[in-house]
């Protein structure tokens, strides 16, 4: 199986894939940040940062999946995360911070943040056999 690192602020997601290559972050911002720097040290996104259209200010949780090989630097990936921190940068301020959030609606944000980067884990993996 091909190495790859998920980026996450996700405790759920930090839980279920405690095995792997895992990078934990304090808040969504420093997901994206930590991604980008990723990606100037040549990895590349396997998974949109915006997947699920879910803006940055309607949850307080998001985890990326990135191809942990590294390379030459991936533009594409590249501006795919720019444009999520200018969305984020755009938005920042217009959600209400984690501690304003019931427990039951923190769980169902990271259940959907869970499930956005297992579609994409999933995906890999068969993008992988095919290519095998």
């Amino acid at each position: 199986m091909a190495k790859r690192l998920i980026v996450t602020n996700n405790p759920v997601v930090a839980a279920r894939y405690a095995g792997h290559s895992l990078s934990w972050q304090a808040n969504y911002l420093q997901v994206l940040l930590a991604a980008r720097d990723a990606i100037h040290q040549g990895q590349k996104l396997l998974m949109h940062p915006e997947s699920g259209s879910v803006k940055p200010g309607q949850t307080p949780y998001r985890s990326l999946l990135l191809d942990g090989k590294t390379s030459a630097l991936d533009l594409r990936s590249l501006e795919m995360i720019e444009n999520a921190l200018a969305r984020y940068r755009h938005f920042s301020g217009t959600g209400r911070p984690l501690s304003a959030w019931s427990e039951q609606i923190k769980c169902d944000f990271q259940l959907i943040d869970l499930s956005l980067l297992r579609e994409a884990l999933q995906a890999t993996d068969k993008y992988a056999l095919t290519e095998g």
